[in-house]
């Protein structure tokens, strides 16, 4: 899944929770590139249609699209088909919320009855406090560097390798979830960057009006 910071880093900028780091912007725009016929890369929704998305959202958007046209103009290529890397925010960015409910039970089918192992930031505690991975069959976790994760790729690369056998990879790592979603995929194994998706939930079950602060996750 491709966000504003992906293509910040493909720009040669980082902040937060990723420091530019040069191979990982080459890492980045090789998986936007490179076409695998069993990896999807995912774009920001507002590319497509800003209809329902909040003021913020789409004044933020509209703002990165102008700063970044040129990745887009140089990676992005027409013909393509592209998915919506915006899956995992269901909730915050849209003005009608009315089919938010409904999308969320989409969303947990995919792990549902699954054997999961769950890559993640040490402090990100996917599911910690709430329901959203109730119905998996087993979860295991990887708890991995909160900032800068990418700095340990190889690492964590052997771990999904060495326990993600047979199982759904969920990852929630920032860019490099990015990266480690598509060297998977060229292995055979079944991987999703699902970062967001958890903290989008707990602001779902508290019809939280702003982006709050979730008590016990980063």
């Amino acid at each position: 899944r491709y966000g504003y910071v992906e293509f910040n880093l493909i720009r040669g900028k980082g902040k937060g929770f990723c420091h530019y780091n040069v191979s990982l912007s080459e890492r980045l725009q090789e998986v936007l590139t490179v076409e695998l016929p069993n990896h999807i890369v995912g774009l920001p929704y507002a590319l497509v249609s800003q209809e329902n998305l909040n003021l913020r959202t789409k004044v933020f958007w509209l703002a990165h699209f102008t700063k970044a046209y040129d990745v887009f103009a140089r990676y992005v290529k027409p013909g393509r088909v592209y998915y919506d890397a915006s899956f995992t925010r269901f909730y915050f960015t849209y003005k009608n919320k009315d089919g938010c409910n409904g999308y969320l039970e989409k969303i947990k089918r995919i792990w549902s009855g699954q054997d999961v192992l769950l890559i993640e930031g040490e402090y990100s505690r996917l599911g910690v406090n709430n329901d959203l991975f109730d119905h998996v069959c087993s979860m295991q976790r990887i708890l991995c560097p909160a900032i800068d994760a990418y700095e340990k790729y190889d690492d964590i690369m052997n771990a999904a390798v060495k326990y993600g056998d047979k199982k759904l990879i969920l990852i929630a790592l920032g860019q490099a979830a990015t990266v480690l979603s598509y060297d998977l995929a060229k292995l055979g194994y079944w991987a999703i960057d699902i970062g967001h998706v958890d903290i989008e939930y707990e602001w779902f079950l508290r019809k939280a009006k702003d982006k709050i602060q979730i008590e016990g996750k980063y």
